[in-house]
């Protein structure tokens, strides 16, 4: 008896709900993901801590990346209202984290690291998490003018164009030695040891080189977006640093920094 009354019970509460509980019936799961990120992006501007406040927006990152990088231009704006103000945000970012690398005792391979490795599950948010900062500012440098306004207030051709300077310095990527079998494993194997050994060499994992070709790839799609714009071209200029990108198409460097220099003929 007692079951059927807490039965009835909860039809009755079921029943009375409001109405504004449930989701709306027809809304996408595109819809659904833009408002999260809304609501995310509304919590971050409420943080006032700094350190918190960027992991906030690191946080952020992925989130926008999965609900507006199949958006169209003109729809940018139109779904994210806060695309300006948050891509404001991401390139005062990458310019604080890459002022702070350049200044360092080695910045050519500090930028290196800091663009190569994506956050992963379970790693605290530090400075190495620039490749899924640029995959951000790719999507939004493909975006309507306002927006890419709002990115050169934090300088943000002149400092990529900086990072494309430094690559050019950037050293021989360190080979890794095969992994070889132990003495013992080839004789029973019926090879000859020595043979086996002295004859192998060493090969360069085809991910650093991989790691080395997105990144090149990641900053030539955003620099030549920016580049058609006009608050782009006057950044560079002001700053100095279109001579720096003249300059890397013509700087003698090592073969396997020859991409950067490709990559500063392509902008």
């Amino acid at each position: 008896f007692l079951k059927k009354i807490m039965a009835w019970v909860r039809r009755l509460l079921y029943r009375n709900r409001p109405p504004t509980e449930p989701e709306p019936a027809g809304v996408s799961h595109e819809e659904l993901g833009i408002r999260t990120l809304k609501q995310q992006y509304h919590l971050y501007n409420q943080i006032g801590n700094p350190a918190e406040k960027e992991r906030q927006l690191y946080r952020l990152l992925p989130l926008f990346l999965k609900n507006c990088s199949a958006l169209r231009k003109e729809d940018l704006q139109v779904r994210f209202g806060e695309v300006c103000e948050f891509g404001e945000n991401v390139a005062r970012l990458l310019y604080r984290h890459v002022t702070k690398l350049t200044q360092g005792s080695k910045p050519t391979l500090s930028l290196l690291k800091f663009f190569s490795e994506e956050e992963g599950e379970g790693r605290e948010f530090d400075n190495e998490a620039g490749l899924l900062v640029l995959k951000v500012i790719r999507v939004l440098s493909k975006g309507p003018e306002p927006v890419i306004n709002a990115l050169m207030t934090a300088n943000l051709a002149a400092i990529l164009i900086r990072c494309l300077h430094h690559f050019l310095d950037l050293p021989q990527p360190t080979p890794r030695p095969t992994a070889l079998p132990s003495p013992s494993e080839v004789v029973h194997s019926g090879h000859e040891p020595a043979a086996a050994i002295t004859t192998a060499h060493p090969e360069t994992p085809p991910k650093h080189v991989d790691a080395r070709h997105e990144l090149e790839r990641l900053l030539v799609d955003i620099l030549t977006s920016l580049v058609h714009h006009l608050s782009a071209v006057e950044d560079m200029l002001h700053f100095g640093d279109l001579s720096l990108l003249f300059g890397a198409i013509s700087t003698p460097c090592a073969r396997h920094n020859k991409m950067w220099r490709r990559a500063a003929a392509e902008t």
